[in-house]
């Protein structure tokens, strides 16, 4: 984001990556760790908004794991990726994805 956009009164939604595959610390024995990725989505508005994602050239899909809009834990969590880019947060709420490490992949 742009210093602009940072002091944007009117902003009201923002995604945050945490890429697993780029953490910097070492675990205890120096080798390198490797995690899934979470993208974390809020929505301050009371209108629901769409979040667009960008293709990943892997192919992986993101799936959900928690949505505060829903009253419990999805059973069975919804895809995003390639197919479906957009992901619906509801007014007010906040939705975590989930994409596994390549770790998880091989």
């Amino acid at each position: 984001m742009t210093e602009e956009q940072w002091h944007d009164g009117l902003a009201k939604v923002i995604g945050i990556f945490l890429n697993g595959e780029e953490i910097a610390t070492p675990n205890r024995r120096g080798e390198r760790i490797i995690d899934d990725g979470f993208i974390l989505l809020f929505n301050a508005d009371h209108e629901p908004v769409e979040f667009s994602l960008s293709e990943d050239p892997r192919g992986w899909a993101w799936r959900t794991v928690m949505d505060t809009a829903q009253p419990r834990f999805p059973r069975r969590s919804r895809g995003y990726g390639a197919e479906a880019p957009e992901v619906p947060v509801a007014g007010r709420a906040l939705v975590v994805l989930q994409r596994p490490s390549s770790a998880n992949n091989q």
